[in-house]
């Protein structure tokens, strides 16, 4: 089984990254990330070109384009969500890419470059931190495929809640230490510079968002980040059909931001508000991690109703939905 954030490859040598740990039947919901062509990634005599530059709504759309053209089947109509995803069939998979087996790898070699050197400092690090254990943290990204480049980012992943609830807090009290900044921490240019047009708020909005960022930043030269990995799936594929109820901008207040970091990011909020909305469900990993509990945000998203058998589960406002790029933002009051 492949979780959220691993990685593989299909028989054109085209590679996607898993998005989520619920898929349908002999499917996996993915994105794009790499097709052989011109580009810095390189592994034996192939180069890659990677296929989203900001990881925004708007591309992973064009990708779902670039496919639907060139290898169909690799795009599904979920009637789950009532929309088309990027899911390749398994028999398409040539080879696999476990992020937990990548770091555990780097934590036992005795011959690594030095990006592979730094993740372990910075493992290190962060497992000194927070009590974590190292072995509970994974490498994504061009890392995990060797297939990296003087200028890559260091991608790293942490596993279980508990895991992801102590290094949160460990990072949220944290300043400089050993070579390692965080976007809160003031290095928060870069940050605000990719938020800029991406949504419709003000540069002093999107540094009091900046503020927030506890799993960005810069360890000696090199820009790194940390999601998150449930131990478990949220539930089962067809457990539940979401319903769109449409645009809403609703004034929330966070009370459980535990799930803040995975995919989807999930902040629970008080169910006292116009639309009963109970959770802020988030696909654009820009705004992971940045509220805290007793956080009032106003938010612009997609309504979403979780129906099972016929019978509403919840409601939660959908920011990062098809329909909103763009358009969906969340903003501190």
């Amino acid at each position: 089984m492949l979780r959220d954030y691993d990685c593989f490859e299909t028989v054109e040598g085209y590679i996607f990254s898993t998005l989520g740990d619920v898929h349908p039947p002999d499917r996996y919901w993915s994105i794009l990330k790499y097709v052989p062509g011109e580009g810095p990634w390189r592994r034996g005599t192939t180069t890659y070109r990677r296929v989203l530059k900001k990881y925004t709504v708007i591309e992973y759309l064009n990708s779902i384009e670039f496919l639907k053209s060139s290898n169909p089947s690799y795009v599904y109509r979920d009637a789950t969500v009532d929309a088309e995803i990027i899911a390749p069939p398994g028999e398409r998979i040539t080879r696999v890419y476990r992020a937990r087996d990548a770091m555990e790898e780097i934590l036992n070699g005795e011959r690594l470059g030095r990006l592979e050197s730094m993740v372990r400092h910075l493992c290190g690090l962060l497992s000194d931190l927070s009590g974590v254990d190292e072995r509970s943290f994974g490498v994504t990204g061009s890392i995990l495929m060797r297939m990296y480049h003087d200028d890559s980012d260091i991608d790293l992943l942490i596993y279980g809640l508990r895991e992801t609830k102590a290094l949160m807090e460990a990072l949220s009290t944290t300043s400089r230490i050993d070579g390692m900044r965080l976007v809160k921490d003031g290095d928060d240019s870069d940050w605000v510079s990719r938020a800029t047009g991406r949504y419709p708020l003000s540069e002093t909005d999107l540094r009091s968002l900046a503020s927030r960022v506890i799993n960005k930043g810069n360890f000696q030269g090199k820009r790194f980040t940390i999601f998150a990995v449930r131990n478990d799936p949220l539930f089962s594929y067809g457990d539940y059909v979401f319903v769109r109820r449409g645009a809403k901008e609703v004034r929330l207040e966070v009370t459980d931001c535990t799930q803040s970091l995975c995919t989807p990011s999930i902040y629970g909020v008080d169910d006292d508000n116009e639309y009963g909305i109970e959770a802020i469900w988030c696909y654009d990993k820009m705004l992971a991690g940045l509220l805290r509990e007793g956080d009032v945000a106003e938010v612009r998203g997609e309504l979403e109703i979780a129906m099972s058998n016929g019978v509403e589960r919840w409601r939660h406002v959908l920011v990062g939905s098809y329909r909103g790029a763009g358009a969906e933002y969340i903003r501190l009051l």
